[in-house]
């Protein structure tokens, strides 16, 4: 999993509640494709007894747990969101190897059994990413320069989505760049001596290519 799971908890109960509450969703901010996911539906229902759970994606419902089916498990498939039977129960739901059809807003809606049937709504969003596969590419860099030549490299990295966020660093000191339209990059006056770039931090962000260039001017330390 690449970010922490964040607990959410964006809804209402449909009718006013005393005996359904604390409903919230715990679900990743972020998961790699391929990697299963596991989405939390915690809730309190005090003295009643559950009547059953559904989970949405989008507006679609693809899952139900009613405990007083046989098997209490249903599943409505969407293609793309295949369901783990064997690790979903009446409050959690796992995914196998998300795809990007996994990424986008869920909704799990509690609702309590006879007498009341109460029910609460509670929703959260999930990313699918792409990781890079490799490290970045460092191109057209010498290896020295005099003072008041210009050095100009290009750094690409390939494969993920959202595209990588790209920074240049001088020294293991970060250039103070601009970012400009298609992720190209500009420095503003960062001086630089007989140096070498290194390469970036971030891994995430939309493009599975993303190139950025940087044009400095050397200076004697």
């Amino acid at each position: 999993m690449v970010a922490e799971e964040k607990r959410q908890a964006w809804g209402m109960p449909l009718g006013g509640s005393l005996c359904l509450r604390n409903v919230y969703m715990v679900i990743p901010e972020a998961v790699e494709r391929g990697k299963p996911a596991v989405i939390k539906c915690v809730y309190d229902l005090e003295a009643e007894e559950l009547y059953q759970v559904k989970w949405y994606r989008g507006d679609r419902e693809f899952c139900r747990y009613s405990p007083r089916d046989v098997p209490p498990l249903k599943v409505f498939p969407i293609p793309g969101i295949e369901v783990d039977r064997d690790n979903s129960d009446a409050e959690k739901l796992t995914i196998l190897s998300a795809t990007q059809t996994a990424h986008g807003r869920y909704t799990c809606e509690v609702s309590a059994d006879a007498p009341s049937f109460l029910t609460a709504q509670v929703h959260g969003a999930m990313y699918v990413v792409d990781l890079p596969k490799t490290d970045p590419e460092l191109n057209g860099l010498k290896r020295r320069y005099r003072p008041g030549m210009k050095l100009k490299a290009e750094c690409i990295s390939h494969d993920s989505m959202p595209p990588a966020n790209l920074s240049f660093f001088v020294n293991n000191e970060p250039e103070k760049i601009t970012c400009g339209a298609l992720g190209s990059l500009a420095a503003r006056m960062a001086p630089s001596g007989r140096r070498r770039k290194r390469q970036p931090v971030d891994r995430l962000q939309h493009d599975p290519i993303r190139r950025a260039e940087a044009s400095l001017r050397a200076r004697q330390n």
